[in-house]
């Protein structure tokens, strides 16, 4: 297994690597969670949950087709939602991060966000099933899409400006490869530091660190050009 120099935090957790296998279908059961930590996932965002029941019956709906194109493959998909009751599964999933945690990890419960009541109601669930993290999903792409009312899209850029992430999830790869591509991404990052020599949270931040206004920058007259078709310039 890769060695510690992978370690990160998220809050008041200390994990092994910064590799999360995001919420999605390969972790919609039990043994898919499992494979997931088995796989070396420093946590899990189990297959999410919501308190309207039309949203739940989108699984059902849910379509997939994978796009290869010139050896690059692309996931395109509507998704659904767990189809299992919300307080059985959040114990089911509760089981599981109380062994995850005795190597330092984590499974955590995901919640597609409908309205604030509901997901007030919702993690209170997962807090009283013994769960230590939850997954408070107001991005859903799909949202649109959904029957009215069903889940809720926040937009509002003051709840996005992020920058320095101390994690990163992923889903649509472990569809693509299986949960064998987990592993494959945490040797591969430990490899990049290892012939770099830092440590993970050395990154953690250091482009945005960086970044300068618009108004601080060394202007570069006409650069522009560099990265447009010929045709532009014509």
């Amino acid at each position: 297994m890769a060695s510690d120099r992978l370690t990160t935090r998220i809050g008041g957790l200390t994990l092994p690597n910064p590799i999360i296998r995001g919420s999605g279908e390969p972790v919609m059961t039990e043994a898919g969670i499992r494979a997931a930590l088995a796989a070396g996932a420093g946590g899990v965002i189990a297959k999410a949950v919501n308190e309207r029941p039309e949203a739940a019956k989108q699984l059902d709906l849910a379509d997939y087709v994978t796009l290869d194109i010139d050896g690059a493959r692309s996931l395109f998909n509507r998704s659904g939602l767990t189809f299992r009751d919300t307080r059985d599964w959040f114990h089911a999933i509760a089981a599981i991060d109380r062994q995850a945690a005795k190597t330092n990890r984590f499974v955590a419960a995901s919640i597609v966000f409908a309205g604030a009541d509901g997901a007030v109601a919702i993690a209170c669930m997962a807090r009283d099933a013994g769960l230590r993290v939850f997954e408070l999903n107001v991005g859903a792409p799909h949202a649109s899409e959904a029957s009215p009312g069903a889940i809720t899209q926040e937009t509002d850029p003051a709840r996005m400006a992020l920058a320095g992430a101390s994690a990163v999830e992923v889903m649509s790869i472990v569809m693509h490869e299986g949960f064998g591509a987990l592993t494959r991404l945490i040797v591969e990052l430990d490899a990049f530091l290892t012939v770099r020599d830092p440590r993970f949270n050395d990154l953690i931040g250091l482009r945005a660190d960086r970044l300068a206004s618009y108004g601080a920058q060394t202007p570069h007259p006409d650069r522009w050009r560099d990265f447009v078709p010929p045709e532009t310039l014509e």
